[in-house]
């Protein structure tokens, strides 16, 4: 055998081993899953046996051994890990996690399921999405699953989330729409709207890692914290917006460290800009992290004065504008931000009470609406874990970010951060009845602010890898999530 033939042989073997773990891997995943639930449900409903369970449950725990055998195969490939771990973890959530149990579901489902005909004054919904139809058990659901549903059964919806645009609502739309005409079941073709949801997310996630220039194995451990897994797994315009402005800031550091700058970067930026500007407003912020292009486009002897004079001016016109605006948009956090002393003392007291918890239902101290109690070991080893490989790992990580890059890259999170708790002074003042702090802010609103901060803690100049730190962390990540899977299915 020649060296070009060796050699085409192992090209080969690569695309075919790739090939098993990006499509047949997760397609077996999915499947022995779906299987298990539907089984888990009927025993729950005592309509099969304990024998039968297990039955049902070989598929899955072959896969969890392929699973593991591709975790060692491939430890030196964050993005690979990444699939071999999420695929598996955001079928788990998309089916075990009853709908209706992840943060503001249920109104994100009226949207989906009614997405062409939604608007203001009221639209139809079938009726077994009604707030106490949803089943509240596995036992339930299979009952549900298992029955007809009646399409022509409706009620009048009023919940209209008209700053959610219809492309959030796409995927749980399209597939919600063909149970209707096609006369399907409601509840299981829910449950595949959810895990298809997550199929995009690890599809998304899975190029967001290839993307990252440098932190690939904090990136990942990031990407599968159970909050933002179980968010992506479900019927939620968050979904999306998260995907989009993670995707965004992936996209930035890309260009950034590579000095990508073409036509096409500028395309691909204004074309995404776009995007998060329709998906999520309260993040378009993260637009400003661009600054940071100055330095490689016109030199670092300006960079520091155009970016105190940018943050300078900017600062001004805000306050400005604050003075002057006296619309009906968001009306109570422009009179708080009227008077800086009070706002400063407001938003310091909302940190200081508010902050625990924002940090609990960030990193999964509790799971489904914030009601499923997890292991609290699980919750401490995944922000020791997260904190750990930003220190500790397998990557010569370059130094990328100058002193003023932090700056900017931390001050646009924190601008952000800070306005996404000024949306909340409405809701806190006419449901927590408090005018002394800021509540209704959850840590899952923060994901795509947290990745510039861990990537400006990131360790810089590694000169050797510390060895195996990508499968160890990988195999912890499992171990929590699977623990936190046990912790779910516990609660229905």
């Amino acid at each position: 055998m020649n060296r070009d033939t060796f050699t085409g042989r192992l090209m080969q073997s690569d695309s075919c081993r790739k090939a098993l773990t990006l499509f047949v891997y997760p397609l077996i995943a999915v499947v022995s899953l779906c299987l298990g639930f539907f089984y888990y449900c009927a025993f729950k409903a005592n309509v099969i046996g304990l024998p039968g369970l297990l039955l049902s449950a070989l598929p899955f725990i072959a896969c969890l051994f392929v699973g593991a055998l591709l975790l060692i195969k491939e430890q030196h490939d964050p993005a690979i890990c990444f699939v071999v771990i999420g695929v598996p973890a955001v079928a788990a959530f998309g089916l075990f996690m009853l709908p209706a149990n992840v943060p503001d579901e249920a109104s994100h489902i009226w949207q989906a399921a009614s997405l062409l005909s939604r608007n203001s004054n009221g639209f139809d919904v079938v009726s077994c999405f009604q707030i106490g139809q949803f089943p509240s058990s596995y036992a339930d659901y299979f009952n549900a699953m298992t029955q007809r549903t009646d399409w022509s059964s409706v009620f009048v919806c009023h919940t209209y989330l008209g700053s959610y645009y219809p492309h959030l609502y796409f995927i749980p739309g399209v597939i919600l729409g063909f149970a209707q005409q096609t006369g399907s079941n409601a509840f299981m073709l829910l449950s595949v709207s959810r895990v298809c949801a997550g199929l995009v997310y690890c599809f998304a996630a899975y190029w967001i890692i290839k993307l990252m220039p440098v932190g690939k194995n904090a990136v990942l451990i990031f990407l599968l914290n159970p909050i933002l897994l179980q968010q992506e797994a479900s019927v939620s315009a968050d979904s999306v917006a998260n995907i989009v402005a993670i995707l965004y800031v992936a996209v930035v550091v890309k260009v950034y460290a590579e000095s990508l700058y073409s036509y096409r970067s500028l395309l691909v930026l204004m074309l995404l800009s776009a995007i998060l500007l329709l998906s999520k407003i309260m993040f378009f912020p993260l637009v400003l992290l661009n600054l940071i292009h100055w330095k490689k486009l016109k030199g670092t002897d300006s960079y520091k004065k155009f970016i105190c004079s940018f943050f300078a001016i900017a600062f001004v016109a805000s306050c400005a504008f604050v003075f002057f605006y006296h619309g009906s948009f968001m009306p109570d956090s422009f009179d708080l931000m009227r008077a800086p002393l009070h706002c400063t003392k407001v938003f310091i007291k909302s940190i200081w009470e508010m902050g625990p918890f924002w940090f609990q239902s960030y990193a999964g101290y509790n799971l489904g609406a914030l009601s499923i109690n997890v292991w609290p070991f699980c919750f401490w080893l995944y922000i020791i874990l997260q904190s750990v490989v930003l220190f500790y790992n397998d990557e010569n990580n370059k130094k990328l970010f100058c002193s003023t890059d932090r700056f900017v890259m931390i001050a646009v999170a924190f601008v952000n951060f800070f306005l996404i708790v000024m949306t909340m002074r409405n809701w806190t003042l006419t449901v927590d009845k408090r005018e002394d702090i800021i509540m209704g802010v959850q840590g899952r609103y923060l994901f795509p602010l947290v990745l510039p901060v861990l990537l400006n803690i990131l360790r810089p100049i590694k000169s050797s890898s510390e060895g195996h730190v990508l499968f160890g962390s990988s195999l912890l990540m499992s171990t929590i999530l699977l623990v936190d899977f046990i912790s779910i299915l516990s609660a229905f």
